[in-house]
């Protein structure tokens, strides 16, 4: 059991279990709830571990394991997991990612883009529709033909340690507007 008290919290799947925003935010308290190989509907059932750390901020990446997916499952679970974290969490900041591209390599394939930048199309409208900040991941990792930077990835879908770096740099402002 879980009962703690965040500063931030950052939800998803494997990018988040991977990363380690805390060394980037030694002054804030920073969670990360990633479970690898997470999809929508999985996260939608871990939103239990969310109230449990007591955030101000939330910030949820999600979507990457749910390309295969269809168009209306996927924007009506993406709904379901965002209302899902409002209704438990209705005094918290909520702030969402897009889908980062993938690269040909051991787990990822160029050939899922054309979906990755339709979900991103969805997520961004949600997000303004919802009034709910998005911060645009896709466009900093990706190369000039529309897939994730081979510089950033060793298998095609997963970063490297040190891009976490951009990343860190897009959410900075964010992060430090937390008392």
């Amino acid at each position: 059991k879980m009962d703690v008290t965040c500063d931030v919290c950052f939800f998803g799947h494997s990018m988040i279990a991977m990363s380690n925003f805390q060394k980037y935010f030694p002054d804030k308290k920073i969670i990360e709830i990633g479970y690898p190989g997470d999809n929508i509907k999985g996260m939608q059932l871990r939103v239990s571990q969310i109230v449990a750390v007591h955030p101000k901020k939330v910030f949820v990446m999600a979507g990457t394991n749910s390309l295969s997916y269809s168009k209306t499952e996927f924007e009506q679970e993406y709904n379901k997991l965002i209302t899902a974290i409002q209704d438990s969490l209705p005094q918290v900041k909520l702030h969402l990612f897009n889908i980062i591209p993938q690269n040909d390599g051991r787990l990822g394939n160029t050939e899922r883009n054309p979906i990755v930048r339709e979900r991103n199309i969805f997520i961004k409208n949600y997000s303004n529709r919802k009034k709910i900040p998005l911060i645009d991941l896709y466009t900093i990792y990706t190369d000039c033909n529309g897939a994730l930077d081979k510089k950033y990835t060793k298998d095609g879908v997963h970063l490297v340690p040190e891009a976490y770096l951009l990343w860190t740099n897009a959410i900075r402002k964010y992060i430090e507007k937390i008392h």
